[in-house]
């Protein structure tokens, strides 16, 4: 998601509970394995990604015109598919979350809609937010808890020590085969776990799946095309030299900015103590997850400028070799793509077809055959192929 730079001088204020010694309790939803809040800025209520990746927080404009926000300076930001952009900028009074009121807190306008196009999300509560507090986050039961003390660390939990950088970020090191790599936690992320391509000699004979194209959304749209890797089978790591109860689904990212990013899509595997004021993030309770084999069609298809393009494909699919990246689908299943509404009818027409685990055929510009794509299992290729 949207993880962004440092910028200096971020307001960092205090963080008062509204009565006192209470830790706060506030459910939320999911999209897509991310964590969305609700939190209330002069009276107006609105619904928020919870993301300590994200620099400061952030409010989309029609929701800062409907709360009477007022923007001064704008900073320039790079995202995590290290694109620049101008944000506007301002310190915000307060804002309300649970029993808790976040004083003085840096925050941005942005468009959500960029990295949320078919969800309404009113803005972003980020690092500048989440840091000034300790939380509860038990995935689960979709409750997520706030308090000014920091939580007791339960006996046989694994510990995952942060330092906080310049740009709120909470970074741990930890040790993927006899590797110390240092890692941003990052609540924002929907996968499980990525690390640079660079470490790719750590899994050299590994199956793995290659994922070529674009792959990631942010802040300023869809990334840059990449030749990425998924490993088949999870990746145990360790931390504080003890090793983690659940292994991680492991990604190789060909530009990512640091070494390593630790999602909510692993995290949401335990229940977890942000204990910002101790400087440590505390996994504890661990749920086994059930595998599930990869299947899918192959291919991403997503709507670029009225145009329904592939972004995507898994580069080691002998049916997709001979198909070009960014080719124009002009029909899926016989109807023309025109018919669709938009991305959101699209995303839409596309899970269901993934539920139902049948063919999907689909016609590409300027070519006479039509391609049939069938539910599988994906292709994979070994690690030390792919140099």
């Amino acid at each position: 998601m949207a993880s962004c730079a440092t910028i200096k001088g971020n307001a960092r204020g205090k963080a008062i509970d509204l009565e006192p010694e209470t830790n706060a309790q506030i459910p939320f939803d999911t999209i897509q394995n991310l964590i969305i809040v609700e939190a209330e800025i002069n009276g107006h209520k609105g619904r928020f990604l919870f993301d300590n990746g994200f620099t400061l927080s952030a409010v989309h404009p029609d929701f800062a015109q409907k709360a009477g926000i007022q923007f001064g300076q704008a900073t320039m930001v790079n995202d995590i598919n290290n694109k620049k952009s101008s944000l506007e900028e301002t310190t915000l009074a307060s804002i309300t979350i649970g029993d808790f009121e976040f004083k003085k807190t840096g925050l941005w306008k942005i468009d959500t809609k960029k990295f949320f196009p078919c969800d309404n999300i009113d803005g972003v509560i980020g690092g500048s937010i989440i840091n000034k507090a300790n939380w509860k986050i038990l995935y689960n039961d979709r409750v997520l808890e706030v308090s000014e003390q920091p939580y007791d660390v339960p006996q046989n939990a694994a510990v995952l020590n942060v330092d906080f950088n310049r740009g709120n970020s909470a970074l741990t090191n930890v040790t993927i085969q006899e590797q110390e790599i240092t890692c941003k936690i990052d609540i924002g992320m929907s996968a499980e776990m990525s690390i640079k391509e660079k470490y790719a000699q750590l899994f050299q004979g590994m199956e793995a799946i290659n994922n070529y194209g674009i792959g990631s959304l942010s802040g300023s749209g869809l990334g840059n095309p990449e030749n990425n890797y998924e490993l088949s089978n999870r990746v145990v790591f360790a931390a504080n030299d003890v090793q983690l109860t659940i292994g991680a689904t492991l990604e190789l990212d060909a530009s990512q900015k640091y070494n390593g990013y630790i999602g909510v899509g692993y995290l949401r595997h335990y229940d977890v103590l942000l204990n910002s004021s101790e400087k440590q993030y505390v996994l504890t309770n661990p749920k086994i997850p059930v595998e599930v084999p990869e299947s899918g069609y192959g291919v991403t298809i997503y709507m670029i400028e009225d145009t329904c393009r592939i972004i995507q494909k898994n580069g080691a699919d002998k049916l997709l070799r001979d198909i070009p990246l960014m080719s124009i689908v002009t029909h899926i299943d016989d109807t023309p793509v025109s018919e669709f509404s938009g991305l959101c009818e699209l995303r839409t027409y596309q899970r269901n077809k993934y539920r139902e685990k049948s063919d999907m055929v689909i016609q590409l510009k300027d070519v006479e055959t039509p391609i049939t794509l069938r539910y599988r299992e994906e292709k994979t290729v070994r690690i030390n192929d792919h140099r």
